[in-house]
């Protein structure tokens, strides 16, 4: 097991321990994510995401993100780019592959959109809508990285 994995899997579980708090769940389970597709390559962080969906899409989609009822918060309408409050072409494309095609990994990216908002000063305990943004996320989160240290033999204890 790498070093990579093994940090992956404690933050995985440092968030299943705090499932209350559904921003603080979505922070530990990114910090996993990152572990996984991470890689030193002078690419995009959304290209190293994309790589690692493409190489791992199989055990992905073992998850059944779209029979669950936090994906259709993401069905409703595009989640904005909240440094300019704007409903871009990325945005606006990844929604469109998310509706059309159930696509895995539009709505991973969609996932670290939500995870850029919140990073970057724009999302709100305060605000109903980020708040149910941010659970939602937290939830489909969990469930990729479950059925990816499932697939991988990593499991917490």
């Amino acid at each position: 097991m790498s070093k990579e994995r093994n940090l992956g899997r404690e933050w995985f579980e440092l968030g299943l321990k705090n499932s209350n708090d559904p921003f603080v769940k979505f922070i530990m389970h990114w910090i996993a994510f990152n572990w996984l597709y991470d890689s030193h390559d002078d690419i995009r962080e959304v290209d190293r995401i994309r790589s690692f969906c493409k190489h791992n899409i199989s055990t992905l989609r073992k998850y059944d993100v779209y029979s669950t009822e936090e994906v259709k918060l993401f069905l409703e309408k595009p989640i904005m780019d909240g440094r300019t409050g704007l409903i871009k072409g990325p945005q606006r494309d990844r929604y469109n592959q998310i509706m059309n095609n159930k696509s895995v990994p539009y709505l991973i990216e969609t996932l670290y959109q939500v995870r850029c908002n919140l990073f970057h000063g724009s999302k709100s305990t305060a605000d109903k809508r980020d708040v149910d943004v941010v659970t939602a996320s937290s939830v489909l989160l969990e469930g990729y990285l479950k059925v990816y240290f499932e697939e991988k033999h990593e499991t917490p204890a």
